[in-house]
């Protein structure tokens, strides 16, 4: 928008000539000549730097001392303050969005910048933060304004701002956005009316008399307040302009005071004395004198202050009570309780020690004084006797002392007399708050110990020594099945019929052993608690007996609580640690554990056992073809498949994945292998079917013989999956009797050998990329990168991992792999500062079982590489986290702790994966592909999506969905609102080389978006 500013001239110099009108009329109202500021004026401290006020003086009433040549004179009005002419007003013009578009002279001189640093900046810099938003609102409205504000210029000094400010308008009068300010410094002004303000209230507060002279001028005196005239008896015309002899002469006998005054004012230091002096009219006073020097910014005095408050009263009330007391006031003040006498007319005339701590009052305070300042006149009136009888009255009552605080007291009196008969009255006060603090405190604690033994969820029943019930909570009702009253004197036995879970004998009553050995009894396992009503609880107990003070037992408490679902989970947990939680077989451990047992019966008693070593055929077809969901069930009914042709003494337990194994007990190989050939021909005729689709399955069967010379388990493992081995390399579908002669493996899988070396040796490995595309909203999420390994073979060809990493599995070089895949990605990631990507590297499933070598390595490599540990992500199948959930957690720490990202993935088929999430602390979640290829025909699978997402957005994980190939599958990605998704569309994949050069990367996406692709609709 233009603006025309030629209109602006007369407007900015007739508003001007306002404001310097106004200035002139505004006059400040002149101090009053009895303000002691005028003498104190020039040594004073000014308001620092910063606006603020300084700390305020000694309180003293006001009383200035009027020079001579102003007496006869009244004061003159003060001038205009100085810089508050038309020169000084600074101003500024501002464009409808806050920038400066003009500012004058005045303007740059007030902010300590050139015309050229104000103009086109926006005026928001020049105001402090808390001010930036008025600025807002002032732009958005049309109405004018005028506030005071501070700015912090050159030099980091700040100053207070006067700003007047006006909307701007066209020719017509029409507002166009813009704004008017006038400015000018009131900093001067304001620190010289906080030093008034608070030289004024610290006068207002005092009581004391009040001297000030002047060093500079001989030590005259220049003020006095109207308490020096009462206290010394000198009238002010007599003081003002004297120098303060009078002050340190005494007619005391003792005139050190007077000296220490006399050298205090020759030297100007502090001092504090207390002289006996005579006024005027021949009266004698005793008074102290406080004087402290006034000092200004170098140190100098250039005043004396000096504060007078007359003490004789106290003098005179000490010495009588010097004189009629004595031996009692001894008593009193070593009193163990408050003790305060009053006269008839309540004017407190003694109070002991006792009661000065306990009010927070001095004695002198409190003397002569109405007694109702201390306790209020009602309570006077219950504890006060009253005659003919003047018996002795009292009681509790609260009251509160100087400090605040409340007070609990036991209050009484008695009734006195002087030896003038005059009446007094002797009131005794007992603090009692601690007493009560410490019964209301026992009173809360036994009301919180009450509500808790209601609100917890353990049982607790209290016994008396006896063992007869006294207390039941609501959970042991529950539990029981008993209410409080029904048990009341009731034998603990009577109540709590505890058995043992498994033999169901009655267990040893704990509270009867906790108070015969006078310990604590647990019972940790195996406790039953059988109702009334016959329901069962599995149940913790601990007893403990109950001392008191002498430590004598007085009865006994027991805590028990329901740990039916913890045994439940613990039976559960058990059986998971022997057998496989999807078929119901035994797993790999307990398999090993019988096969060791086995080994041992063969070599002590020369028994003949048939190790077989199974390992499915298309199996992979069918869990790659129809997702997760078919091969499990293709898994489960082959194992029921199979164990139906075994017989009752023999074992057949999945090793993992489509492995399997069996140990036929004392069976020669004949009797095996025609029990391995009818699971070979069950397999073979078996059709499974998904969703209309059926599926041909077969196994390859390796079988050894264990004998007394068999060796050691490896060896017979190792043995029989060498001959599962062969009988895959001989056509599948077979049986294969392991041959001693044939242990090092066939031709091709020497040959796989030699390739995966040759790969490792000649970096014939390649690292491929796909990126994936993000769904969300969240710029804060980094491009995900999904690895996988190639093999370049003799001719060029790339083969997938699927190819060779089983092989490398089988000939332990795994590791080789894992080391090169690691070593290069992290190589090649150094080389790259692009923090907003991800490349994620799945680690396989036989390196997570020596993770304890694989993480120093990873370590290691990245301290190496000096690379960005988040540019890593590194992926776990949910399989295997589950299988290995113990090494997981341990690798999972270390690379998080190192900085690295984690994901799970194909995750959301194992329920119990949910609960590991936040002990694992991962980044990234992956759907796995079965889910996703199936959700838009399998409800199940879509609400497990869906669960996934929920979860994900709970937990601030981000989601990847793979295997989105078509738009339908899409759509439904971005309504579970799926963070990321992968597909062969969305992105093939390219070596990873190619995406790491920037150059590539350009010519690679030249002509698209990055993750913007567009897919096939079905």
């Amino acid at each position: 928008m233009n603006f025309n500013f030629a209109w602006l001239l007369p407007v900015i110099i007739g508003l001007g000539l306002v404001l310097l009108l106004a200035l002139a009329v505004r006059r400040r109202r002149p101090p009053r000549r009895d303000n002691p500021l005028l003498a104190l004026q020039p040594t004073l401290p000014a308001a620092n730097d910063e606006g603020q006020e300084p700390p305020p003086a000694a309180p003293a009433p006001p009383r200035a001392a009027p020079e001579p040549a102003a007496r006869e004179h009244s004061p003159a009005p003060e001038p205009v303050p100085t810089g508050m002419v038309l020169a000084e007003i600074a101003i500024m013009l501002l464009s409808p969005v806050g920038d400066i578009t003009y500012a004058s002279p005045a303007a740059c001189r007030l902010f300590g910048l050139a015309a050229d640093e104000l103009v086109g900046k926006p005026a928001s810099r020049l105001l402090p933060p808390w001010r930036q938003g008025e600025l807002v609102e002032e732009l958005a409205s049309h109405h004018p304004g005028e506030w005071e504000t501070q700015r912090l210029i050159q030099h980091n000094k700040l100053i207070d701002v006067h700003l007047i400010s006006r909307p701007l308008a066209d020719d017509t009068g029409q507002p166009t956005g813009g704004r008017l300010w006038c400015l000018w410094d009131i900093t001067q002004q304001r620190r010289q009316e906080g030093t008034l303000r608070l030289a004024g209230r610290s006068v207002d507060l005092l009581h004391e008399g009040v001297l000030i002279s002047d060093v500079a001028r001989g030590n005259l005196i220049v003020y006095a307040n109207a308490a020096v005239e009462r206290i010394t008896g000198h009238a002010g015309e007599e003081i003002l302009g004297r120098k303060p002899r009078f002050l340190h002469q005494t007619v005391s006998a003792h005139p050190a005071g007077a000296e220490e005054l006399r050298q205090a004012m020759a030297e100007r230091r502090s001092c504090h004395v207390i002289l006996h002096q005579q006024r005027p009219d021949g009266t004698l006073f005793w008074h102290e004198i406080s004087l402290t020097p006034l000092v200004n910014d170098q140190q100098h005095a250039t005043h004396l202050l000096f504060l007078l408050r007359d003490v004789s009263e106290q003098f005179e009330f000490i010495q009588e009570l010097r004189c009629r007391e004595g031996r009692e006031r001894t008593v009193i003040e070593q009193a163990p309780i408050a003790i305060c006498i009053v006269d008839q007319e309540h004017r407190i005339r003694t109070v002991n020690p006792m009661l000065e701590r306990m009010f927070g009052y001095d004695a002198e305070q409190l003397l002569q004084n109405s007694l109702f300042t201390l306790l209020p006149e009602v309570v006077w009136h219950d504890v006060v006797p009253e005659p003919p009888a003047y018996e002795r009255r009292g009681g509790e009552f609260m009251l509160q002392n100087r400090r605040g605080e409340k007070l609990t007291v036991l209050a009484s009196a008695v009734a006195l007399k002087e030896p003038d008969d005059k009446p007094l009255t002797a009131l005794f006060l007992t603090d009692i708050t601690g007493r009560k603090r410490t019964e209301q405190a026992l009173a809360e604690a036994k009301e919180r110990a009450m509500v808790t033994l209601a609100a917890i969820g353990e049982g607790v029943i209290t016994t008396n020594n006896r063992g007869v019930v006294d207390y039941l909570n609501p959970a042991a009702e529950r539990l029981t099945g008993w209410t409080r009253e029904d048990v009341m004197g009731m034998e603990l036995d009577q109540v709590f019929d505890l058995r043992d879970e498994e033999s169901r004998q009655p267990l040893s009553n704990p509270v009867e052993r906790a108070l015969r050995l006078d310990r604590t009894v647990n019972i940790t396992r195996r406790a039953l608690l059988v109702t009334n009503d016959s329901r069962e609880f599995s149940l913790q107990i601990t007893a403990t007996p109950i001392h008191d003070r002498q430590q004598k037992i007085i009865g006994a408490v027991m805590v028990f609580r329901d740990v039916s679902k913890i045994r439940v989970a613990e039976r559960r947990m058990a059986r998971e640690a022997k057998y496989d939680e999807l078929t119901g077989l035994r797993n790999r451990r307990e398999f090993n554990a019988l096969l060791n047992q086995a080994l041992a019966a063969a070599s002590e008693e020369g028994k003949e056992h048939v190790l077989g070593y199974l390992d499915l055929d298309k199996f992979k077809i069918i869990n790659d073809t129809c997702g997760h969901d078919a091969g499990d069930e293709v898994l489960k009914q082959v194992a029921e498949l199979m164990q139906a042709q075994l017989r009752n003494t023999d074992i057949l337990a999945r090793l993992g994945g489509d492995e399997f194994a069996i140990l036929l007990s004392s069976c020669p190989m004949e009797a095996g292998h025609k029990i391995a050939e009818q699971i070979r021909r069950a397999l073979e005729e078996y059709r499974f079917t998904w969703h209309g689709r059926a599926f041909e399955l077969s196994v390859s069967i390796g079988l050894v013989q264990l004998q007394a010379d068999s060796g050691t388990l490896d060896d017979v493992l190792k043995a029989a999956d060498t001959a599962c081995y062969q009988a895959k390399e001989q056509g599948r579908n077979r049986i294969q009797q392991y041959q001693p002669q044939a242990s090092q493996g066939s031709a091709a899988g020497a040959l796989w050998q030699d390739r995966i070396r040759q790969g490792i040796a000649e970096n014939r490995f390649t690292l491929w990329a796909r990126r994936s595309r993000i769904l969300s909203s969240d710029q804060r999420l980094p491009h995900y990168y999904e690895l996988s390994l190639t093999l370049r073979d003799d001719q060029g060809h790339y083969l997938p991992e699927s190819s060779f990493l089983p092989m490398a599995e089988r000939h332990q070089l795994i590791m080789d792999v894992e080391k090169w895949k690691i070593s290069t990605l992290m190589a090649r990631v150094a080389t790259t500062c692009d923090p907003n990507k991800v490349y994620a590297l799945k680690l396989a499933t036989m390196a997570l079982q020596v993770s304890e070598q694989l993480c120093p390595f990873i370590l290691q490599q990245a301290e190496r590489c000096g690379l960005n540990s988040k540019n890593i992500a590194f992926e776990i199948n949910e399989t295997d986290l589950t299988a290995n959930f113990t090494r997981v957690k341990r690798l999972f720490k270390a690379l998080k702790k190192a900085g690295f990202r984690l994901t799970i993935d194909r995750f959301g088929y194992n329920r119990g994966s949910f609960g590991h999430l936040e002990e694992l602390a991962v980044d990234f979640l992956k759907l796995d592909a079965g889910i996703t290829n199936s959700l838009l025909e399998n409800h199940v699978d879509y609400i497990l999506a869906e669960t996934v997402s929920r979860v994900g957005q709970l937990m601030r994980l981000p989601v990847i969905a793979t295997g989105v190939d078509d738009a339908s599958l899409l759509a439904a990605m971005e309504e579970m609102k799926i963070d990321y998704v992968l597909g062969e569309v969305i992105d093939p994949g390219r070596p990873l080389e190619e995406i790491i050069s920037r150059s590539t990367q350009d010519r690679v996406y030249a002509g698209s978006e990055p993750g913007k692709t567009t897919l096939p609709v079905q």
